[in-house]
């Protein structure tokens, strides 16, 4: 699996576009990185499929999506039961990542996020 990293504009997303066209490319975080001058999107590039998950692919691309629309969405119990089902998918190439999303997830639940919460991801340079 490899990792790209971009900022949101035209030639980006054509960079994205080119890609889906060959390859699985699954969104992931929103990262603000030191004091860089905006956010910064992060995608992986899905590779090394067995072919008896073949057949799964479509369906664990659409539950990804959806994780990751009701993760900025704050709909944080229905991504814990789409991670749960993520989890062993794509060759558990991902799976430290939903571990990650849902380890925050754990953490916004006990904490009650306010209203200025959002997914972007603050990292230190």
């Amino acid at each position: 699996m490899n990792i790209i990293f971009g900022k949101d504009n035209t030639e980006f997303r054509e960079q994205l576009t080119q890609l889906r066209q060959r390859f699985i490319v699954l969104e992931l975080d929103t990262l603000l990185i030191g004091d860089d001058s905006g956010p910064v999107e992060s995608y992986c590039v899905i590779e090394n499929i067995p072919l008896d998950q073949m057949s799964m692919l479509e369906e664990w691309q659409d539950m990804h999506e959806l994780m990751i629309k009701n993760y900025k969405g704050r709909t944080l119990k229905f991504c814990d039961i789409l991670i749960e089902q993520l989890k062993g998918a794509w060759n558990s190439q991902l799976d430290s990542y939903y571990e990650e999303i849902k380890q925050r997830i754990d953490k916004l639940l006990l904490e009650k996020p306010d209203k200025e919460w959002t997914y972007i991801v603050r990292r230190q340079a």
